[in-house]
């Protein structure tokens, strides 16, 4: 019903031009036949007379014989010649809507021009101007992403070459002097041992971004226990938790079993996980829940971090995106950690969403439970 309105208007003008022809074709007919019978036929014999020099017997006789006795003849002639232009006259009209249609699809990758149709086709101007504009977008959004992925690298490759410089120096100074002190010595290590877990991670987010960049999301999906996944994930956090005197809590049932991609949901526990570790206050408490409702199953990942703002909550999953400012941070990451989380979530048919009350910063994940 929709479609037959979206049309009613060019329906319209085709038949009003379709119309107007037969309208003229008939009155021209009409008028030839007409003439024919009236002043026409003395105006033939006049000219057969003054032009060919017929005397107006002759004359007289060759336009009945010929015109007059003929004219349903002539006629019909006249009026198939009058329908294959007419055909071709509105084969002109409607093909010029598709060259219309035409420009206007190659206008949707021209970012300086507008789509522009006939006012019948209005309604197909109005859904290519949205198209446009869609295509605009995920364009300008593809060349930011780009851009920050270039920024991001340019980034990581300054801030390996510090940690690495640092791995080299202490190391010969340690070679240079055998006899430095114990104490000294241990002091060193634990600097160098530090730069180099700061250099791996950096490492890992160059791996990460090209992983991230060529791989995609092919589900492998089982029965498994999450519940079972999600204390062995934790177990794997506690050294992270020291320093920030940080704990985790756990709120969920002995057995919670799901069908899903084992590998890839731990893969988006983990960096959420990490993503609360990393920016919760020191002193306080990381909680994660799980339950289930009706034929989903929900968890929950909460810390006390920062107040995020709107704008931080609507871009925290965009890809390479980072919290954090400052482009060479301890907690700073490539960005890519909530970005992939989120897709791994969107392959699996669920949802991820982000919220922030006061200091309580939530994660809260949604699964189909699938049994």
């Amino acid at each position: 019903m929709k479609n037959n309105k979206n049309y009613a208007l060019l329906e319209k003008r085709v038949f009003r031009k379709f119309l107007l022809i037969l309208s003229l074709i008939t009155i021209g007919l009409f008028t030839f036949a007409t003439l024919v019978r009236g002043t026409f036929g003395n105006t033939i014999v006049a000219i057969l007379e003054n032009v060919f020099h017929f005397d107006t017997r002759s004359a007289t006789y060759f336009y009945h014989q010929t015109i007059r006795n003929n004219v349903y003849t002539i006629m019909l002639v006249i009026l198939l010649i009058i329908i294959i232009c007419m055909i071709k006259m509105i084969i002109s009209f409607v093909t010029s809507y598709f060259d219309a249609i035409n420009l206007a699809v190659e206008n949707l990758v021209t970012t300086e021009k507008q789509v522009s149709l006939p006012p019948e086709l209005s309604f197909m101007e109005i859904k290519l101007q949205r198209y446009k504009d869609m295509l605009e977008k995920k364009e300008q959004e593809a060349k930011t992403a780009e851009q920050k992925k270039n920024d991001l690298v340019v980034y990581l490759a300054h801030d390996i070459k510090t940690p690495l410089t640092s791995v080299i120096g202490y190391i010969e100074l340690m070679k240079e002097l055998p006899d430095m002190p114990i104490e000294q010595r241990s002091k060193y290590m634990k600097i160098t041992l530090d730069k180099a877990t700061r250099l791996e991670q950096l490492i890992d987010e160059f791996f990460e971004i090209t992983r991230f960049n060529l791989n995609s999301i092919v589900l492998q999906k089982k029965q498994f226990n999450l519940t079972f996944m999600l204390e062995q994930l934790v177990d794997e956090f506690y050294p992270m938790l020291q320093p920030k005197n940080n704990t985790i809590s756990l709120q969920m049932p002995e057995n919670s079993i799901v069908c899903a991609d084992s590998d890839k949901l731990s893969r988006v526990f983990n960096n959420i996980i990490k993503n609360a570790v990393s920016y919760s206050h020191s002193d306080t408490q990381i909680t994660i829940t799980l339950k289930k409702e009706d034929s989903t199953t929900i968890v929950s990942i909460t810390n006390v971090g920062d107040i995020l703002n709107t704008e931080q909550l609507d871009s925290i999953f965009e890809k390479f995106y980072r919290l954090d400012a400052a482009r060479s941070t301890q907690t700073g990451g490539a960005g890519l950690g909530l970005a992939i989380a989120k897709e791994i979530i969107i392959a699996h048919d669920g949802d991820i969403k982000a919220t922030c009350h006061d200091n309580v910063i939530s994660f809260v994940v949604t699964l189909p439970s699938y049994i």
